[in-house]
């Protein structure tokens, strides 16, 4: 997988800033990096122009001051070919259509929640530009101090799922990490079973899901390992959330890989409901690929 061309998202908060300086030292260094800021300005007819100067005054004031913080943050940066856009428009919307006219092979964006929302609803520019966008989109949060050690890739049998796991194998064998494939076999029908008493029935059937599951798991490993990645399998059994929350703690997992559909992802397969559930509460960078 590539990672030639990489767009940060910038509005100067302090977890932008981190997010490039982190993506730029360690995840992509050597690339070619946007930096791409958003003027979100009031349209035309709205009553804040009734007060404001002239709307090209105020645009061309926001643009010079942007271009003050782009110089000062690229001297925070490492040596790199680095350039800056200013686009108007809704954030989201702007920087995800500015990622595909430059073809990017990457957006990062920062994440601005404190640990008391890791609940709230979907809403943020950062969670509504991994809806919009058609690239793959780095949630910027719980950076280590250097390149990810572990990769954990959430993998099913989507081709959503095969991507996650090359884009963990492409980013293991760059940075030398160990990279974990997961996958969550869920306890849906063991668990209906239970609630009707059928204890030795709901035991044996997910043993056998359980089973086939390892069976799978271990090609998928095997297949990605001819292209000389070295992948550890994790196969857990419940609800895929919180057990991928548990892997990722377990294996001391510093950057996650799952798959992304655009904007039905959020409401349709199991890879969907899970990446959802991550983007929500993965305390590590969360890398969503298209």
């Amino acid at each position: 997988m590539k990672l030639d061309e990489v767009l940060v998202a910038v509005d100067f908060s302090p977890a932008s800033q981190r997010a490039a300086a982190w993506t730029a030292r360690h995840l992509a260094p050597g690339a070619r990096f946007t930096l791409a800021h958003c003027l979100e300005v009031a349209p035309a007819g709205s009553v804040a122009w009734e007060v404001l100067p002239p709307r090209e005054e105020v645009v061309e004031r926001l643009r010079r001051a942007a271009a003050e913080r782009f110089a000062a943050l690229r001297r925070e940066l490492p040596p790199a070919e680095v350039r800056s856009e200013v686009v108007e428009g809704v954030p989201a919307e702007a920087i995800a259509a500015l990622a595909s006219e430059q073809g990017c092979d990457l957006v990062v964006v920062g994440d601005h929640r404190s640990h008391g929302e890791a609940w709230r609803p979907l809403g943020s520019t950062a969670e509504r530009l991994v809806v919009l966008s058609h690239r793959p989109v780095l949630v910027a949060r719980g950076l280590p101090a250097a390149a990810p050690r572990v990769v954990l890739a959430a993998v099913d049998e989507s081709e959503q799922g095969r991507k996650a796991l090359a884009w963990a194998a492409s980013l293991g064998r760059r940075h030398g990490a160990r990279v974990i494939a997961f996958h969550a076999v869920s306890d849906w029908y063991r668990r209906q079973l239970l609630a009707l008493g059928e204890e030795a029935e709901a035991e044996a059937v997910q043993a056998d899901v359980v089973a086939r599951a390892r069976r799978w798991l271990d090609e998928v490993v095997a297949n990605q390992a001819e292209d000389g990645a070295a992948i550890e399998p994790h196969l857990a059994s419940g609800r895929p959330g919180p057990a991928c929350l548990e892997a990722i703690d377990r294996h001391d997992a510093e950057l996650v890989v799952a798959g992304c559909h655009g904007l039905e992802s959020f409401t349709g397969d199991q890879l969907a409901r899970l990446s959802r559930f991550l983007l929500l509460a993965a305390p590590r960078p969360l890398l969503l690929v298209t």
